[in-house]
């Protein structure tokens, strides 16, 4: 029998085994929890990462140059995030992306616009929940309750444009179940976290129409003026409340960009030979590059400060104080391109239903030779319509007046003076009965001559000239004309007023080429060959006027957004697919002299000018050119001769530079 000493020592063994167990058991619990829970904090960190740069990479996503935010755009690109960069989350449906309109526009308190992705998916022994919404309210329950820390002061006061009502901001939510794996002893139940990131786009107010939107990419000269000690001038005076503004694209990173002589992006030749002014509302004058922005010297984007400066100044009168040229991101074409290529290609379309028609028997025209009874056409009315088929060598020459609506010339224009004061739609088609060229000008015009659309006046600059005001309900004009340049030498006159032109480039549409060689998509790069795979040569539709041009945009509206007409966007798109404020628009490529306005003193435009493929479009000549309230959209730009160049946009009647964005993390 064991003795009592014994009996104790055994009891304190068994104790003190039962006490290891029961610590190691402790210790082995403690250690799944503490396990599982560093494990699922790694987990939700992860989450928190993943979910801060999908928001990021929607906003960047939505970011597509025109001032707008697409909320289906940022949803798709944060989905699309999270699906790469988070393996786990790559099992999630992928259905955002194919369903989704990618142009719909975040509309303030309108839900029909809103576009917001739910979905779940395993990953092992997680699930997870995924919620990507823009418009993001931050008081949004729906996806999992309501976040605590919204009630701290910091982010409370924080909450986003209150006009926007989320517009401005996505928000993703990531929720994860984790089953646990030591620590299921004391708890059998998933552990779950939410984690939440929202982003918010900042869009700055009081950006610009510029005189010059000049779309080079790399090289440098993108905008000449003149020579050394020449009289040429470029200046960009403010309009209202809008400030004279120059903007290019060119990063100034091509070989022979330098700061030598005549190496710059921008060259102004002497003292002011480039200058933009402020607005009568104070805000001083703009020139921007994107050389500027990616940090080079200066003295490779302007051959002087002295030569090419903004002002706050409103004129020479008033010079004001001179600023310095800023940097600004890449613009491209696109702001343009959003705004009329829908409407171009449906005017396009609608010219290729001419271009179709039968010679002989042009159904809905009345059919004339060469050589038409004139007093009969002026008696027209505006509800007839004219076909002029002429295809020989020798042109078109009309003196008169066409009082039809409609008018087709089959043939090209060679000398005349022909009025067309009621003109709405007029087609030039400068190929003969098998549809070869006949001659590289549609438009041809001599000393003494004249083409005049929506003119009753067709002899001098000094009669008759074009309206700039705007008209209300005033019809307008289409001019199309399918392949060939418009010419005239010094003494011609070509007259389009209210007009909207569109060289097509002889471009009738293929599988691989669309019609006019309009582009099927925004913000193509300046090319030499803006219709690949075509025969027809690139330069097919340039523009060399040398004589009087008087060619005004249509323009019914002045401040659309404002009262008393307070369109909507829908109502202002319309407006602009019908051609408001647009002059004219080929995508043909040119240099030299291929893209120029000339004439001392003879020219009077205004509107969106859009050669965007003209390296350089030049204005020449000698004495004062007013190119007030017109927009020119190029490759490149120049002032030769002895040309003072003067421009001043009205900013209802022009396109604007986009929004600049600013992406921040908010939550």
């Amino acid at each position: 029998m064991a003795s009592p000493i014994a009996r104790r020592r055994s009891d304190q063994r068994g104790a003190v085994a039962i006490m290891v167990a029961i610590t190691v058991s402790a210790l082995m619990i403690t250690g799944g929890i503490v396990m599982d829970f560093g494990l699922v904090r790694w987990e939700r960190q992860t989450n928190k990462s993943a979910a801060d740069d999908a928001v990021m990479a929607g906003l960047q996503a939505a970011d597509n140059g025109t001032g707008d935010v697409y909320n289906s755009s940022a949803v798709c690109g944060a989905y699309e995030f999270l699906r790469v960069n988070r393996r786990v989350l790559n099992g999630l449906p992928a259905d955002v992306c194919a369903t989704v309109n990618t142009s719909q526009i975040c509309v303030p308190g309108d839900s029909t616009t809103n576009v917001a992705y739910h979905g779940t998916t395993t990953a092992g022994s997680k699930r997870f929940e995924v919620w990507i919404k823009m418009p993001y309210s931050l008081s949004d329950t729906s996806t999992g309750g309501p976040f605590t820390e919204e009630s701290l002061t910091t982010l409370s006061a924080d909450p986003g444009a209150s006009a926007l009502q989320g517009c401005d901001q996505i928000g993703v939510v990531i929720k994860e179940w984790t089953k646990p794996g030591l620590g299921k002893i004391v708890h059998s139940g998933e552990l779950v976290t939410r984690v939440r990131s929202v982003s918010r786009v900042k869009i700055s107010t009081g950006d610009q129409p510029p005189a010059l939107l000049l779309l080079e990419r790399h090289k440098c000269g993108v905008l000449t003026v003149g020579s050394g000690g020449s009289p040429s001038r470029i200046k960009v005076y403010g309009s209202g409340s809008a400030p004279g503004t120059i903007h290019a694209d060119s990063d100034a990173t091509d070989a022979g960009c330098g700061s030598g002589p005549n190496t710059q992006l921008l060259q102004g030749k002497q003292a002011n030979g480039l200058v933009a002014y402020g607005s009568g509302t104070g805000i001083t004058g703009q020139i921007s590059t994107v050389a500027t922005d990616q940090g080079r010297a200066s003295n490779i984007v302007a051959d002087a400060s002295a030569n090419v400066y903004p002002t706050s100044g409103l004129n020479e009168s008033t010079p004001g104080t001179a600023g310095s040229i800023t940097g600004r991101k890449i613009v491209k074409r696109t702001p343009v391109d959003k705004r009329y290529l829908a409407g171009l290609r449906t005017l396009a379309t609608s010219a290729r239903g001419q271009w179709d028609l039968n010679h002989s028997s042009p159904t809905g025209y009345t059919r004339y030779d060469c050589s038409p009874n004139m007093a009969t056409l002026a008696g027209l009315s505006s509800a007839a319509s004219v076909y002029i088929d002429c295809p020989g060598s020798s042109g078109i020459t009309l003196n008169g007046t066409i009082g039809a609506g409609r008018i087709f010339f089959h043939g090209f224009i060679k000398n005349g003076k022909l009025a067309m004061p009621n003109a709405t739609q007029v087609y030039i088609d400068d190929t003969n009965d098998s549809g070869a060229k006949i001659t590289a000008n549609a438009i041809t015009l001599g000393n003494n001559n004249g083409f005049c659309v929506r003119a009753t006046s067709c002899d001098t600059l000094a009669t008759g000239t074009c309206s700039l005001t705007p008209t209300g309900g005033l019809s307008q004009a289409d001019l199309v004309v399918r392949r060939g340049n418009l010419n005239s030498s010094s003494g011609g006159l070509l007259r389009l007023c209210n007009t909207r032109g569109l060289l097509a480039g002889g471009q009738l549409g293929t599988a691989t080429n669309p019609e006019a060689c309009l582009p099927t998509s925004n913000g193509i790069a300046p090319t030499s060959t803006p219709c690949p795979g075509s025969s027809t040569p690139a330069g097919s539709s340039l523009v060399g006027l040398a004589g009087s041009t008087d060619w005004t945009a249509p323009n019914r509206y002045g401040d659309m957004a404002g009262p008393p007409l307070n369109m909507t966007k829908a109502q202002q798109q319309t407006a602009w697919d019908g051609g408001e404020d647009l002059a004219l628009w080929t995508e043909t490529y040119g240099t030299g002299s291929d893209f120029k306005m000339a004439g001392g003193g003879s020219m009077h435009v205004g509107g969106v000018f859009m050669t965007p493929n003209a390296a350089p479009f030049t204005v020449t000549g000698n004495g004062n050119q007013d190119l007030t309230n017109a927009q020119f959209i190029a490759t490149s730009f120049a002032v030769d001769g002895g040309a003072v160049l003067t421009m001043r946009v009205d900013p209802y009647n022009a396109v604007g530079l986009p929004s600049l964005y600013d992406f921040r993390m908010v939550r």
